[in-house]
């Protein structure tokens, strides 16, 4: 009976330790959404309000003057060139993270939360025309590694505690003296000693005080503290109104003739993408000559922003949280003056990301897409949202070449039964190459049979 006790006990300690460790993961990048989401409401809506220059809400299309917008990003250029200066860390891209933590199993040298932290929210609060993707990722993945390694030791000792029926011993919990155990306590160990001293002499280890975190056990625990953070995280959002809120497009309403605008929408995500990655490209050459001169450099991206801002609507931010206005004035602006907020976001976008003014890259891709199958739409007639589908996920397959990786991001603002038709233009697009000197990622070679491979001509260098 007392070893059933002491198990249900060290199961209890292991759903405390994942869920708390979940809790905070969530906590941490909750805050850093919510911090984002007050940090832009003062500076471009409340500031400007008391100003009476209007707001990012209440815009209905027209812009900040130069006079307001050149000085915010100026502050932000200085902050983000003293954070290079004294930050360690910066802003790696979500497929990156991704990437890294798969094959290292943690992010970051010294798992500090507060630089990554620091460093992907000064670029949105300051009106950078990139993600908070990016940014979130980063803060997330430090916070996992941060709390990681402590929940997963914990879950060890709790594993073998519950397999042997000992109370589970983790590091700073003072255990019992000697005299303090009773005979039948004495009973209990010794026989849970000796059990793992078998298991010991079988394998050859020396015992040591919590055994290794097997690879199954390990996945279980990661997964259930990924559910615990990611309800936090939305349930935080949800309650307090700050988080990632991403707007859903409305359902598919096409007709038989509109599928003869989905070669068209198709051609202008492919032509966005491509200059999309010559556009990450050129920002990255322009940077490199730029060197050690930080704050000129971001001062340069600041004057290229604010002046876009000043010409055309949607130009500060990712974007993505302006779908919703965008949709409702896309009859109001036209389908020319929505082309030219896409290429000017495919533009801008890559340039901040490139140029000190770190983000992510999908959520202002998906506000591009978007944007193009709108103006398309209104061009032609075509329901807007077929076109979106066609032409957003031709654009960020041309970016990323993974078709399948792309249509699932756009559906988070696409309707589900635009799926087929985003991995159809996802995959025709990735088949696609584009010139070396852009440096992107290389075309997908579609599979084909072994028989007809033999008969294409081979390239000899």
């Amino acid at each position: 009976m007392r070893r059933m006790m002491r198990r249900v006990r060290a199961a209890a300690m292991l759903l405390e330790v994942t869920v708390a460790t979940g809790v905070a993961v969530g906590v941490a990048g909750w805050a850093f959404a919510a911090a984002t989401g007050l940090a832009i409401r003062w500076l471009w809506h409340d500031l400007p309000l008391r100003l009476g220059v209007g707001s990012v809400r209440d815009a209905d299309l027209a812009q900040w003057p130069f006079w307001f917008t050149f000085p915010i990003m100026a502050v932000g250029a200085v902050l983000l060139m003293v954070n290079e200066r004294t930050n360690s860390v910066t802003v790696t891209p979500i497929m990156g993270v991704i990437d890294e933590v798969r094959r290292t199993g943690r992010y970051g040298r010294r798992a500090l939360v507060l630089p990554y932290f620091v460093a992907a929210w000064l670029p949105l609060a300051f009106g950078a025309a990139a993600g908070p993707e990016a940014g979130l990722a980063n803060v997330v993945a430090s916070a996992a590694t941060r709390f990681g390694g402590a929940m997963h030791a914990a879950a060890a000792e709790c594993l073998r505690a519950m397999r042997i029926g000992d109370d589970p011993r983790l590091d700073g919990e003072k255990r019992k003296p000697d005299g303090a155990r009773t005979a039948d306590e004495d009973e209990d160990s010794a026989r849970s000693d000796a059990t793992v001293s078998d298991a010991s002499a079988k394998t050859g280890k020396k015992n040591a005080p919590s055994a290794e975190l097997s690879a199954a056990a390990r996945r279980t625990v990661d997964a259930a503290a990924v559910a615990c953070g990611v309800a936090v995280f939305f349930g935080l959002g949800r309650l307090t109104g700050y988080g990632l809120a991403l707007p859903r497009l409305s359902p598919i309403r096409w007709h038989a003739q509109d599928a003869l605008w989905a070669v068209p929408a198709l051609i202008a995500g492919i032509a966005a993408g491509a200059l999309f990655v010559g556009m990450t490209r050129l920002s990255r050459l322009v940077a490199e000559r730029f060197g050690d001169h930080v704050l000129t450099r971001d001062l340069a991206v600041a004057l290229v922003v604010s002046a876009a801002s000043c010409t055309l609507p949607f130009m500060l931010f990712s974007g993505e949280s302006d779908l919703d206005l965008l949709v409702a004035h896309a009859a109001q602006a036209g389908p020319v003056l929505l082309a030219l907020i896409a290429v000017a976001r495919c533009v801008t976008a890559p340039l901040c990301i490139g140029m000190g003014w770190r983000g992510g890259q999908f959520f202002p891709m998906i506000f591009v897409g978007v944007t193009l199958g709108y103006a398309l739409g209104g061009a032609t007639g075509a329901d807007p949202v077929f076109c979106a589908a066609c032409s957003s996920g031709a654009l960020i397959a041309m970016v990323i070449r993974r078709p399948l990786i792309a249509s699932l991001i756009m559906m988070l603002v696409m309707p589900l039964p635009s799926f087929p038709l985003l991995l159809a233009a996802a995959y025709a697009a990735s088949l696609v190459p584009l010139p070396r000197t852009f440096d992107g990622v290389p075309a997908l070679r579609p599979h084909l049979p072994d028989r007809m491979l033999r008969r294409m001509p081979h390239r000899t260098h």
